[in-house]
């Protein structure tokens, strides 16, 4: 390795530390803000996807953003679900997450995401499968927490 590699090396590395300094000292945001989450329903089918409901409007966040959860504010059926979050106007698949709800839903759940950056203005859309045990159509309720990246 020449000199001029590992000053690239140690260049490169600085940048992606500040990169994470920046990115965790940002200012942590939630979509929708200030109003109720959006409503997501499965298939009338166990394990069936269901439609896609918009999560954010296409433009509605302008700059690149990392998704780092998504907060579950109701379920209105016990099952083990599995939502799918899609960005773009492809609906590229960003992320996917199980959980469970059992014996009644009793507040707001909060699950990790890990996905690729969003671009600014993306849409984000999502869909759910459950496992209901009786074939019947649940809804969850969601809002995705986010940072922006700097």
């Amino acid at each position: 390795m020449t000199m001029i590699d590992i000053r690239y090396c140690i260049r490169w590395i600085t940048s992606e530390l500040k990169l994470l300094v920046a990115h965790l000292h940002e200012i942590g945001r939630v979509y929708p803000t200030m109003v109720a989450g959006i409503p997501v329903a499965s298939a009338n089918a166990n394990w069936t996807i269901g439609g896609l409901a918009t999560v954010v409007a296409a433009g509605a966040i302008a700059g690149d953003y990392r998704l780092h959860a998504v907060s579950l504010e109701a379920a209105d059926h016990d099952g083990v679900y599995e939502l799918v979050i899609y960005q773009g106007a492809a609906d590229v698949e960003v992320c996917h997450v199980r959980f469970a709800v059992v014996g009644g839903f009793f507040g707001n759940s909060y699950y990790v995401l890990t996905g690729p950056l969003v671009p600014g203005g993306a849409r984000l859309r999502a869909a759910v499968a459950c496992s209901t045990g009786l074939a019947a159509i649940a809804t969850v309720t969601i809002s995705v927490a986010y940072h922006l990246v700097v």
